[in-house]
């Protein structure tokens, strides 16, 4: 049984692009090379994950229990003060943020999940970036951020569509999986209003977004806090 000819006798001798007419060939190339840029390429999928969840916090008691709280005026002051001590979620004194956690409560708050929105183009050039020269701001896409924005998400975002003036928080850095990043920061709120979306940055209040999330309005009041956890997992494939 004779081999199959892969290339058509009359092509012998001449170029591609000598026979594709004048008019279309920018648009049959385009295709033709994106045909052979994909056949048989690995890919790499990515799915993100927010959740946001409300909490109620009984800050007399902590007061009582942390007198240096009572020489702050803002939530968002006194909750920086005791993260300064047991770490962004406990991670420097776990003890102490089991401890804190008595104070905390979830009971009938509420709590939102939105998943496979959109990763910015920032992010994209930035990865391929430091694909040819790293830094260590690759390692920091930590920094939580909450607004008061209802546009849709767009690959264009850059940061937070609205600011409530609250300082971006912290969040730890941890893995599940292998495949899944995770980083996790409480907001302490200074002010009634509607929080609506949520960004992930390389720097507090600056840098590259990683990804905007807009989702339906939790309703706070000055002291409530609202939990964030961003995941973005990554699944090989060819």
């Amino acid at each position: 049984m004779k081999a199959r000819r892969l290339i058509p006798k009359f092509l012998h001798g001449k170029g591609l692009i000598d026979l594709i007419p004048a008019g279309p060939r920018s648009v049959l190339l385009g295709k033709i090379m994106t045909s052979a840029i994909m056949t048989g390429c690995g890919k790499v999928y990515q799915h993100t994950m927010l959740t946001a969840q409300k909490y109620v916090v009984d800050w007399a008691s902590l007061e009582s229990n942390f007198p240096q709280l009572l020489n702050l005026e803002r939530y968002s002051e006194k909750w920086m003060l005791l993260e300064s001590v047991m770490g962004p979620q406990g991670t420097l004194d776990p003890e102490m943020w089991d401890y804190i956690n008595w104070f905390r409560s979830i009971v009938g708050q509420p709590s939102r999940a939105v998943r496979d929105k959109l990763v910015t183009t920032a992010f994209v050039d930035f990865v391929v970036d430091q694909l040819q020269a790293e830094t260590s701001e690759f390692g920091d896409f930590k920094f939580h951020q909450c607004g008061l924005g209802t546009t849709a998400e767009n690959i264009t975002d850059t940061g937070i569509e609205t600011d409530t003036g609250i300082s971006p928080a912290t969040g730890t850095q941890t893995e599940t999986d292998h495949d899944t990043y995770k980083s996790v920061a409480t907001m302490t709120m200074d002010a009634t209003e509607a929080i609506t979306e949520h960004v992930l940055m390389s720097q507090s209040g600056a840098g590259t977004c990683m990804d905007r999330t807009k989702f339906d309005a939790i309703n706070v009041v000055s002291g409530n806090q609202i939990e964030f956890t961003f995941e973005i997992s990554f699944t090989a494939g060819g």
